[in-house]
């Protein structure tokens, strides 16, 4: 009887060796009739990988409804902990594909958060993909410290062994700088020039793409034009490499409202709303769509004019006349006499640490960082990005109140 056993397990090892080098080369039906020739030869101890070689080959043909079934059967067959890492990494990866990204995020914070698990196998991947789901929910604070976690777990042989992981990171930490305030620029050109190096030894075709992105995301403080030139020319490469479209649409949106092309950005933001499924109500897109607009009647002009002119899906739309709606309705006599006070020494170009020392002046004792909360706390009830929106619409409501005396 173990004669038998022996020789089934040795039949699906060639088979699945054989699926994953039709893979490889990307033939992929073949692929995936090896990998069911497999599993109908598999002893329960193959089965696990027999159905995660199916649910790799079904996300990659971009089947992900069924992928997601075969890689949920594949964690009920697991019977180690370093398979049940496998198994939710896996099923991660699929909703973070397809814009589930609460998800997936879910299911890298289960390998994360469980000690057994992480005994069994390091974090490292699960920790990498759980920047990337912070990263588009605009959860930027979180996303660095995934970032660092992982950086903190990465060794020598993964870097030797699948350079693209390592050079995926730093390509998510560099966004999380470009996108936020929370990196310091050197730390941000040490981790870019490690992926550059990276992505030379990569034989990955997205390394490539990576490798420009990086570089015109490095160019922006410094050259915006150019930069912004050199993201636009990826555009047509990135169509041909689905996996990074949604992270060059991402930057690309970045570059072009901080350039002022505020229409084009929009357009952007939708294709990577519709490409990557996000429920364009997410705080990403309303981080962006904050960044794109200006308050005032600027702003409500130009949201009339975007949701007429753009063909805007439902939820975008909505989500423009809300914020039209809360820009006609707010006002001054809307916020509390302390955010209103805050508010007014934002306007005068105030720091965190010289507000707080303002305010204990008039019998207000409070930390900076508390300052620093409330201040965040008050730009989503304006709905504005950072001091100067909120200092522009503090100044225009001062104006409303003086022309209406």
């Amino acid at each position: 009887m173990s004669n038998v056993t022996l020789h089934r397990r040795d039949d699906v090892s060639a088979l699945l060796e054989e699926c994953k080098t039709l893979h490889n080369i990307g033939d992929y039906e073949r692929a995936l009739a090896v990998a069911r020739q497999a599993s109908a030869v598999a002893h329960d101890d193959n089965r696990f990988r027999v159905l995660t070689a199916i649910g790799i080959v079904l996300s990659t043909m971009g089947h992900n409804a069924q992928a997601i079934d075969v890689y949920t059967h594949a964690l009920s067959t697991a019977t180690e902990p370093a398979q049940l890492v496998t198994g939710w990494n896996n099923v991660g990866l699929v909703f973070l594909n397809t814009g589930n990204l609460d998800l997936a995020a879910s299911c890298f914070e289960r390998v994360i958060d469980d000690p057994l698990l992480t005994k069994a196998r390091s974090p490292y991947i699960a920790l990498r993909n759980l920047s990337q789901c912070r990263l588009y929910l605009g959860q930027f604070r979180d996303a660095l410290l995934a970032c660092r976690n992982a950086f903190r777990r990465e060794t020598p042989e993964q870097v030797q062994q699948n350079p693209f992981a390592p050079l995926n990171l730093r390509q998510v930490f560099v966004q999380i700088a470009a996108h936020s305030d929370l990196v310091a620029s050197t730390e941000m050109i040490g981790r870019a020039d490690e992926a550059l190096a990276l992505a030379k030894t990569s034989a990955d075709p997205q390394a490539n793409v990576i490798a420009v992105l990086l570089t015109a995301t490095l160019e922006m403080p410094r050259h915006p034009d150019s930069a912004l030139a050199s993201m636009r020319k990826l555009l047509p490469v990135a169509r041909t490499v689905p996996t990074m479209l949604p992270d060059v649409l991402f930057a690309l949106v970045h570059a072009e409202r901080r350039l002022g092309h505020k229409r084009e950005a929009i357009v952007h933001l939708l294709e990577w709303g519709r490409l990557v499924n996000v429920d364009l109500d997410t705080k990403a897109a309303k981080l962006q769509l904050r960044c794109l607009t200006t308050p005032g009647e600027e702003l409500r002009r130009q949201i009339a004019a975007l949701a007429a002119s753009l063909p805007t899906p439902p939820a975008l739309r909505a989500m423009l006349e809300q914020t039209q709606k809360r820009a006609d309705s707010l006002s001054l006599s809307d916020l509390s006499d302390r955010e209103s006070q805050i508010l007014a020494l934002i306007a005068d170009g105030l720091c965190s640490k010289q507000i707080a020392s303002r305010m204990s002046t008039i019998g207000d004792a409070t930390s900076p960082a508390a300052i620093m909360q409330l201040q965040h706390r008050l730009f989503a009830k304006l709905d504005v990005a950072n001091k100067g929106a909120a200092a522009s619409w503090y100044t225009d409501q001062i104006w409303r109140e003086r022309v209406s005396c």
